[in-house]
């Protein structure tokens, strides 16, 4: 029989040990080796160990947010225009309530930034401390921005164009001189095809629309044939091969579905897409689309993506129409000439778009009913929360002036590129965090740079959204009935938040804000962020008139919510982890208790009831060396020991059955 006593360090407070000699993964020597006979087996004795009191964020914890209405007890999601916003678990580690302020302040503002109206540079998140200096929760501040833009961004002649490089895969770009868009069809294109690209200003340069009031104005059109103008969520481009970038997130397929019809889209070739558009298909008259959902689709294969008219000029009444003269000032019978319509303007208000021709409203949501769904614009949902300057010239040279842009920055929107939105991320593989966004000209930097996978599972997250009653066609063809529950009131601006909108954490499973067939992204952190028994934050918790501000009810768990095992490498027992599917060196699970009962600082604990582990040795062992690791059931390390770590095991001789 022997005893192996094992120290991560020989000094009992040493805590800056580097290399394999640390409080979680340890090695000792001996001098001489140590003969463990034939058919032995061996059980941890004891364990004193040192664990800080501090936030347990490791392994599977999850937190989501959300943006959008509070949703009552039994509130349908359907009804809503907002998703849960994924978080993932960039912390991944026990770290003290200080240090946890400042990690968990980067996963609000990465993710928080996918809404323009959050002034995402500026949250915070601050220790809540009682008056003898005792943690009693977090204070969370998500701050909105105040008023509208303070005034029209138009961005520099730097900015960058993204093209879609699949519509009709015509090869051409998108100039943009600081004032003036201008299809260059020269290049090898063809000169019908035309070029659909978008404005994408980025970091100070500028950045989507703002949806406070926000407007971007065409004007000064010069179009030989037809033109498309309009706002939409980002064009983006995916990683197809090796130093192949290609359009992916606005492409005809993905959007309308396996079942694509010519008929669907905007533009020379019906196959293109904005969120909103205003378009002259060369007969001198201006309409107005929207990308709607067809609930029927291609024979009747289900709901899809379509570009649908806004008839805004609608004078006749029927069951699903109506004189639209409440919505529009051209409620005439027939389209406005495009030769009287000297700027086009799209302005976005919370949940609402408005399209202006010079200074009159065109379409505006003002009156909405089943008979007036089709002659106004769609609200604003999560899916276009950013949007661009998005154009369609159909022939080469065809330029328009974009007059007004007034837009959010780099000054509030973190990470500021087209790539960080809600809808791209859920998608493709994205370039984040460079700097600089990527076109499809620049194969020699795309090869070398490592695309941001898009977020596990969230491919359908965006249909889930424009697939919502609110976004179905309701006209006489369809008689969509379930389309009536979509006849939403636009929540607009109003003391410088969107009505009844609330930055809210999702710390626990709740069925109002996520499916619970989602089971990659259930949040589990109703303790760490002292939200238990809630699994959002209360409504009755503001602290501060900054924005959208809160605290945590109750005080955060400071105990670890992770068992903590020792594992012995260097031998020759084998045991069996489940969990991970695999075999395993594990010993010994450490109870979360010492013998004293207490679970944070120096521990110690002796096993009275050891289990033994054949070393299946059926000759002698020379051992050395032996490795010591503390461990998580996934057999990470635990990182929130400190101090000097001591085990002691007993090595026998297999007892006689």
């Amino acid at each position: 029989m022997s005893l192996l006593i094992t120290s991560s360090s020989e000094g009992a407070g040493q805590t800056n040990q580097i290399g394999i000699s640390v409080p979680y993964q340890f090695r000792n020597n001996l001098k001489n080796p140590l003969i463990i006979e034939p058919l032995s087996e061996i059980a941890v004795e004891s364990v004193k160990l040192n664990r800080m009191p501090q936030i347990d964020y490791e392994g599977s914890m999850v937190a989501n947010l959300w943006f959008g209405e509070r949703l009552a007890q039994d509130g349908d999601l359907e009804n809503s225009l907002s998703y849960f916003i994924p978080c993932e678990n960039t912390i991944d580690q026990g770290v003290s309530p200080l240090d946890f302020t400042d990690k968990f302040k980067k996963i609000l503002q990465e993710n928080y930034s996918c809404h323009p109206e959050i002034d995402s540079q500026n949250i915070d998140v601050n220790l809540v401390l009682d008056g003898a200096g005792g943690l009693t929760g977090f204070q969370f501040l998500i701050p909105v921005l105040g008023g509208v833009p303070a005034a029209s961004t138009i961005p520099s002649a730097a900015t960058r164009t993204q093209e879609d490089t699949e519509v009709s895969d015509p090869e051409g770009e998108l100039g943009w001189d600081g004032t003036t868009l201008e299809a260059d069809l020269d290049i090898g294109g063809d000169e019908d095809a035309g070029v659909l690209g978008q404005l994408q200003p980025i970091n100070d340069q500028g950045g989507p629309l703002s949806l406070n009031n926000g407007s971007l104005t065409y004007g000064n059109r010069q179009a030989t044939g037809g033109y498309t103008l309009g706002c939409s969520r980002p064009l983006c481009v995916k990683q197809s091969g090796p130093g192949e970038l290609q359009l992916f997130s606005q492409d005809a397929g993905p959007l309308f579905g396996a079942e694509e019809v010519s008929a669907n889209g905007i533009g020379p070739h019906d196959m293109g897409f904005m969120d909103y558009c205003a378009q002259d298909d060369g007969d001198g008259f201006v309409r107005l689309y929207h990308s709607v959902c067809d609930g029927v689709g291609f024979a009747g294969s289900g709901p899809r993506t379509v570009m649908e008219e806004i008839k805004y000029y609608q004078k006749a009444a029927s069951e699903f129409e109506s004189n639209n003269v409440l919505n529009s000032s051209f409620a005439t019978g027939t389209p406005q000439l495009s030769s009287k319509v000297p700027e086009i303007t799209f302005r976005a208000n919370g949940e609402r778009m408005d399209i202006l021709f010079g200074a009159s409203i065109a379409a505006a949501a003002i009156s909405v009913n089943a008979s007036t769904k089709s002659q106004i614009p769609k609200p604003i949902g999560q899916t276009a929360w950013k949007m661009y300057p998005t154009v369609y010239l159909w022939t080469n040279l065809d330029t328009v002036d974009i007059t007004r842009y007034e837009c959010r920055t780099g000054t509030t929107i973190y990470n500021n590129q087209p790539e960080n939105s809600w809808v791209t991320r859920c998608t493709i593989p994205t370039f984040l965090g460079n700097g600089t966004a990527l076109d499809h000209r620049n194969l020699t930097s795309a090869a070398t740079v490592t695309p941001t996978p898009p977020w596990n599972n969230a491919l359908s997250w965006p249909n889930s959204v424009d697939f919502r009653p609110a976004y179905q066609i309701l006209d006489a063809a369809s008689k969509n009935t379930s389309a009536l529950t979509g006849l939403r009131t636009r929540k607009v601006i109003s003391a410088s938040n969107i009505d009844d909108y609330e930055t809210i954490i999702i710390a626990g499973p709740s069925e109002r804000y996520m499916p619970r067939r989602i089971q990659e992204w259930q949040p589990n952190a109703m303790e760490a962020l002292g939200f238990s028994p809630f699994a959002i934050n209360p409504l009755n918790t503001q602290v501060t008139a900054f924005g959208c501000s809160f605290a945590s009810p109750t005080r955060p768990s400071m105990m670890s919510q992770h068992s903590t095992f020792v594992r012995v490498p260097t031998l020759t027992h084998e045991t069996y982890n489940f969990g991970t599917g695999n075999p395993s060196k594990i010993l010994y699970q450490v109870p979360r208790f010492d013998n004293a009962g207490t679970e944070t600082g120096a521990l110690y604990f002796q096993n009275p009831d050891k289990t033994f582990i054949d070393l299946n040795n059926t000759t002698e062992l020379r051992v050395t060396d032996l490795d010591v690791h503390m461990v998580r059931k996934d057999e990470r390390f635990a990182k929130d020991l400190t101090g000097s770590t001591e085990v002691v095991f007993h090595v026998r001789k297999k007892q006689k059955l």
